[in-house]
């Protein structure tokens, strides 16, 4: 958020989402923050220009991070946003990225340089430091020849990506020991398009995927590439993708399930990018600039140019659909558990307009995908307990795709007599923990599954 630091906020709070929720945790223009996966207390985040600081939540508690040149070392190229990587298998390492690529052990308290530089070393993309007049118009906005994307194969903690600002696509195999340079197999990129995102596959050491974002020489084609072989050969993953491409990740749990975020919106493929799919619904044609999957709550986070974070709740079924689930009249989708949460509500006075961010739903999910839109006949979905009674009915979704149909885990509402004053009972009591059975009934055909 430029010129706006970085901030911390929550997924669901008493009202819904609005600014008050919102705690800052870091100054100037906020890029790259990161939970320490072993120390949750700790949160790595930076501002223009590699500052890299580590903060301590629960004092506030702030240290600088950030590498410097040795003596006699040539300086430092950090671009205006500063790569940073966790390792996803040795908590406590931790990368970032200058025209070297630069790894620390121990939380950032000392760093060592693992590569030569990685970029071009273009000097004619180096003169940042002659713009302006009487003082340098430099805020590192301008640095070029930079580090832009690393990635860790967690399959292989040897194997480490990197991509640059001005064209380059490197890998190391033996933890930064030697690096070779692949940008000459990808076939079709122009030289120097920014490599805007490296993804290491979490299910193969030499699969990684790759976006190409050459938009600002005026090239607004979509690139994305995969590899199985560590860079020698390529294979493009664009069919149906529209707006240059600026992050891709690939699914914690199903190898083919991928999405992709471009300057024009949000991306899916369930066959491993060999075809993609608009994510509709209500998401706006907007620029996607980051994606993270969530591995415990299995849902995906977007981040948009708009500066609107949003949360698609529960990728669960996305993991389901193959072929036949595609080819079938009507097939039941797996959820995640559901939770009972305890509501909360908030007296308040808020301004005019004020925007507020929806609450996921207090409910079960009940998910099932049918190839073609239900017209006729009786839809509906029937919610039976562990003793085998129809305890609920509920409407079903009778669009062509996935339909999400949500059990509020209640029973019904009590019927009350009539009365002069309110009784403040709007809704029934809650069911019993346990495994409830459901019933899709469509037309003469029942499908039955577990909620």
């Amino acid at each position: 958020m430029q010129d706006n630091g970085t901030w911390t906020g929550p997924s669901r709070s008493p009202g819904g989402v609005q600014g008050r929720d919102w705690t800052n945790i870091g100054g100037g223009d906020g890029f790259h923050a990161y939970v320490d996966p072993r120390e949750p207390d700790f949160v790595y985040v930076e501002y223009q220009g590699g500052n890299l600081q580590r903060r301590r939540r629960s004092t506030g508690e702030n240290k600088s991070i950030k590498p410097y040149a040795e003596q006699d070392a040539p300086k430092l190229r950090f671009n205006w946003n500063t790569p940073i990587h966790l390792s996803p298998g040795d908590p406590g390492t931790l990368y970032v990225g200058a025209q070297y690529l630069f790894r620390s052990r121990d939380r950032g308290d000392s760093w060592e340089r693992i590569s030569p530089d990685l970029t071009t070393n273009d000097p004619d993309k180096q003169r940042q430091n002659e713009s302006g007049g009487l003082t340098i118009d430099n805020s590192t906005a301008e640095n070029h020849t930079t580090i832009y994307t690393i990635s860790e194969s967690p399959r292989d903690g040897q194997v480490v990506w990197v991509g640059t600002d001005d064209g380059n696509l490197q890998v190391t195999r033996d933890g930064g020991g030697g690096w070779e340079n692949v940008t000459a197999n990808v076939e079709g990129v122009p030289a120097g398009t920014w490599v805007s995102r490296v993804e290491a596959s979490r299910f193969q050491a030499g699969t990684a995927y790759v976006t190409f974002d050459g938009h600002r020489t005026g090239d607004m084609t979509p690139y994305v590439f995969r590899t199985r072989d560590f860079g020698r050969t390529w294979e493009k993953l664009t069919e149906g993708v529209e707006g240059f491409a600026r992050v891709i990740r690939e699914d914690l749990e199903n190898p083919d399930l991928l999405f992709l975020g471009t300057e024009l919106g949000l991306y899916l493929s369930i066959d491993g990018g060999a075809h993609w799919t608009r994510f509709g619904n209500g998401f706006p044609k907007v620029a996607v600039y980051d994606l993270a999957i969530h591995s415990r709550e299995h849902d995906l986070i977007v981040a948009t140019h708009g500066r609107g974070i949003w949360i698609l709740d529960d990728i669960t079924p996305l993991r389901a659909l193959t072929p036949e689930v595609l080819d079938a009249e009507l097939a039941l989708l797996p959820t995640r558990p559901a939770v009972m949460t305890i509501a909360s509500s908030l007296q308040e006075f808020p301004g005019d307009d004020e925007f507020v961010g929806p609450n996921p739903a207090e409910a079960a999910s009940i998910v099932y995908f049918q190839r073609r839109r239900h017209i006729f006949g009786d839809l509906k979905v029937e919610v039976y307990d562990e003793e085998g009674d129809l305890i609920t009915t509920l409407p079903g979704g009778k669009v062509k795709g996935i339909n999400r149909v949500d059990w509020p885990m209640r029973l019904p509402a009590p019927t009350l007599p009539p009365s002069t004053v309110l009784v403040p009972v709007f809704q029934g009591p809650r069911v019993a923990e346990g495994d409830y059975t459901f019933k899709v009934v469509k037309g003469k055909n029942t499908y039955e599954g577990r909620v």
